[in-house]
C-alpha cells in the first residue's frame, strides 16, 4: 500500500488533460470540484462538487434530524417534477403541477387548524364526510344525503332530484303545526303535516299540465279561490270561472269593501234577491240596484221603475263629486222644456252647456253656433278630433283652433296627411312630410302642383307641376301688376322658358349700338365656391359686372343680401357681338 498522497489543483482544461498517480486527488479551481485518479484515465474521476450539483441518491436515507429546505427551495417528487412541496416564504404548498390527480388516502382524513384543535374537513372511511365552520358542523354526509345545520343561501338554482320531491319545514316550537311542499306528477302542492308525517291538508296547489292555481278551504278538501290559466279567470267559490272574475255563494254573492278610517262605511258589491246591488253595510240601505228582471238602475231607490232612476228631492240632477257649492258636476236643469240645459261643472265655474236649441258651449254660458269654445286672456285654444287610428293622446289626431297671437291654426298631428275636400272630392293635400298636392294625391301623377317639404336628390325635386297632354302648355305663370311677365312652357320632351318681349309692350324701337366695349370689358373669372369648395372655370363676379351690364345683376353690394348674376340678360348683347365679327368677317372675305 502506498504510504504517500499528493494533491494537485488546476481548472477545468488541466484537470482533463492530467493523468495521476493511482490514488492522487486533483482540485478543479473552475468548478470547485475533487477529482480522483486510477493511474490511467485522463481527468480522473469528479467525487464531489462544494454545490453538491452532482449528487445522485440512489438508496434511501434515513435521518434523525430535520431535513431543512430554504423559502422556494422544493421537495420534487416524480421524473417530470409532479409533486412539488415547499414554501414560498409566507404560504406552504403542496403542488401537482402535471396535469394529474392529486390523491390523499387514509382511513379517516382530516383537515385541521396549525394547533389541532379545529376541524375544517373531516372524512371518514365508510361514514360521513363534514364542513365545519369555527369547528362548528354545517354540513354532513348521510346514507340518504346530507344534513344542513343553519341557513342555506343559493346564488342559482336549488335542485332537488326524486320521485316524489319535498321540503318539510318543521316548527320545533309548536305542535303539529308544519308545512311540506311537494312535487306530485308533476303537479306543486304546499299543505300543513302533523309532526308524525302522517296527516296532510292541501292548502295551495299549481297544476303543471295547466297551470291553474288553487287555495283550498280550511279542511284541505274542495278549491275556495281558483285561477283558470288558460280562461285568465279568477273564481271565488267556483273552479269554472265563466268571467276574468267569478263570485259564487250559497245563497248571495257579495265582495265587501270597508277603508278601515274611523267612520268608514262598509259596503258590499254583489247579487242578491233584487239583483246586482251596492249595498251600505253600516247604514243597512241600498246605494244603487239593476233590477235583474227589468234591467232598470235604481240610484237612493231599491225599486227603479225607468231605466234609470235617480231619487232626488228637487227637479234639478246633480252628479257630482262636491256638494251644492261647488265640485265637479253634470246638472240637468229646466222649469220648462224650452229654458233647460245641460251643464258641466268644476268647482267655480261652468266647463261645458248644451242649451235647449242644442247649441254647444265649451268655456262659455252662451253658445252663438252650433259649437263655441271660449278661452278667456291670450291663451292657445284648440279643438282635437281623434279616431281609433290615432289614438286618444295628446300628440295625435287634428287641432281646430287658434295659437297664443290669435292665429287660425289647422294642425294635423302624428302620421297622416292633412286633406282638403270640395264637393266629396280631394282638392289639396299636405302630406305629413310637408309635400303640398294640389289637384293630385301624390308625387310623380300626371296632373297637379307638388311641393316637397324637403328635397333629397338629384330626381327629388322640391316644387314639381305637371299637366295632362305633351302639347305647348304653360307649367308656370310670372305676374306683377303689369300682368304675366314670364313663364315656363313644356311641349313634348322640351322645356322653355320665356320672359316677356313681344312688341306691343316696346317704344323706342332701334338697332342696338356696338356691344365689343361691353364684351371687352366683362371679366371672365375661375373661382372656387366657398360653400362647398367646388371650382367654376368660367363665370362673373355680380359686383364685377355690374358697371358693365347692370341688366344681368341683381341686389345691392351694400346690403346683407347676396348678390345675383341672370347670365340669359348676356345673351342679346353676345348676339349683337357675333352680328357686328360677321359683319366684319364678311368685309375681310369680300377684300
Amino acid at each position: 500500500m502506498a504510504t504517500q498522497l499528493q494533491i494537485r489543483r488546476g481548472t477545468s482544461a488541466q484537470v482533463a488533460a492530467f493523468t495521476g498517480a493511482e490514488g492522487e486527488i486533483v482540485v478543479n479551481t473552475t468548478n470547485d470540484s475533487v477529482h480522483v485518479n486510477d493511474g490511467s484515465s485522463a481527468g480522473g474521476f469528479e467525487m464531489a462538487r462544494v454545490d453538491g450539483s452532482n449528487w445522485a441518491i440512489t438508496n434511501n436515507i434515513s435521518t434523525t434530524a430535520n431535513i431543512s429546505f430554504g423559502d422556494n427551495d422544493k421537495a420534487i417528487f416524480g421524473a417530470d417534477n409532479d409533486l412539488q412541496i415547499y414554501s414560498d416564504g409566507t404560504n406552504a404548498i403542496i403542488k401537482e403541477d402535471t396535469g394529474g390527480s392529486l390523491y390523499i388516502g387514509g382511513a379517516d382524513v382530516h383537515l385541521m387548524n396549525p394547533a389541532f384543535t379545529e376541524y375544517y374537513i373531516s372524512a371518514t372511511a365508510n361514514g360521513a364526510v363534514t364542513l365545519r365552520h369555527d369547528n362548528a358542523l354545517k354540513l354532513a354526509t348521510t346514507s340518504t344525503g346530507i344534513d344542513v345545520t343553519g341557513t342555506v343561501t343559493a346564488t342559482a338554482a336549488l335542485e332537488v332530484l326524486s320521485g316524489v320531491p319535498y321540503i318539510d319545514w318543521t316548527d320545533t316550537a309548536t305542535t303539529d303545526e308544519d308545512t311540506r311542499a311537494i312535487t306530485y306528477n308533476g303537479d306543486f302542492y304546499i299543505g300543513t303535516i302533523n309532526d308524525a308525517k302522517t296527516t296532510t291538508k292541501k292548502r295551495f296547489l299549481i297544476d303543471h299540465s295547466t297551470g291553474d292555481i288553487s287555495f283550498y278551504n280550511s279542511s284541505g278538501t274542495s278549491q275556495s279561490l281558483f285561477w283558470d290559466s288558460s280562461a285568465e279567470s279568477l273564481g271565488i267559490g267556483t273552479t269554472s270561472p265563466s268571467r276574468q272574475l267569478s263570485i259564487y255563494g250559497t245563497n248571495d254573492g257579495y265582495m265587501s269593501f270597508n277603508g278601515g278610517r274611523t267612520g268608514n262605511h262598509e259596503f258590499v258589491v254583489g247579487t242578491d234577491s233584487v239583483g246586482f246591488v251596492i249595498y251600505d253595510e253600516t247604514l243597512d240601505t241600498y246605494r244603487l240596484v239593476i233590477d235583474q228582471d227589468s234591467g232598470n238602475v235604481g240610484i237612493g231607490t231599491s225599486s227603479p221603475y225607468s231605466a234609470l232612476t235617480v231619487d232626488t228631492a228637487n227637479g234639478i240632477l246633480n252628479i257630482a263629486n262636491g256638494n251644492s257649492s261647488g265640485g265637479t258636476k253634470i246638472q240637468a236643469w229646466g222649469a220648462t222644456p224650452t229654458n233647460g240645459y245641460l251643464a258641466i261643472e268644476g268647482y267655480d265655474k261652468e266647463y261645458l252647456r248644451i242649451d235647449a236649441s242644442g247649441q254647444v258651449g265649451i268655456g262659455t254660458t252662451s253658445p252663438n253656433y252650433s259649437l263655441t269654445s271660449y278661452k278667456a286672456g291670450a291663451n292657445a285654444n284648440y279643438l282635437q278630433v281623434v279616431n281609433g287610428s290615432s289614438g286618444p293622446n295628446a300628440a295625435n289626431g287634428i287641432l281646430y283652433g287658434l295659437d297664443g297671437a290669435g292665429n287660425g291654426v289647422i294642425n294635423k298631428q302624428g302620421a297622416g296627411d292633412l286633406i282638403t275636400s270640395v264637393a266629396g272630392s280631394e282638392a289639396m293635400r299636405i302630406a305629413a312630410n310637408g309635400n303640398l298636392l294640389v289637384g293630385t294625391t301624390s308625387f310623380g301623377s300626371n296632373v297637379g302642383v307638388q311641393a316637397r317639404g324637403s328635397s333629397g336628390g338629384a330626381t327629388d325635386e322640391p316644387l314639381a307641376t305637371s299637366v295632362g297632354g305633351t302639347g305647348s302648355i304653360v307649367q308656370i305663370g310670372f305676374f306683377n301688376p303689369n300682368g304675366r311677365v314670364g313663364y315656363v312652357a313644356t311641349s313634348g320632351t322640351s322645356t322653355s322658358y320665356s320672359t316677356s318681349s313681344d312688341q306691343r309692350l316696346k317704344d323706342n324701337i332701334v338697332d342696338a349700338p356696338s356691344a365689343s366695349d361691353d364684351i371687352d370689358a366683362i371679366q371672365v373669372r375661375s373661382f372656387d365656391w366657398k360653400a362647398d369648395g367646388s371650382h367654376q372655370k368660367y363665370g362673373m363676379v355680380a359686383q364685377e359686372l355690374q358697371g358693365v351690364a347692370p341688366e344681368a345683376v341683381t341686389g345691392d353690394a351694400d346690403s346683407d343680401e347676396m348678390m345675383g348674376v341672370d347670365y340669359s340678360k348676356l345673351v342679346p348683347m353676345l348676339v349683337k357681338e357675333i352680328q357686328s365679327l360677321r359683319g366684319r368677317v364678311q368685309q375681310l372675305e369680300n377684300n
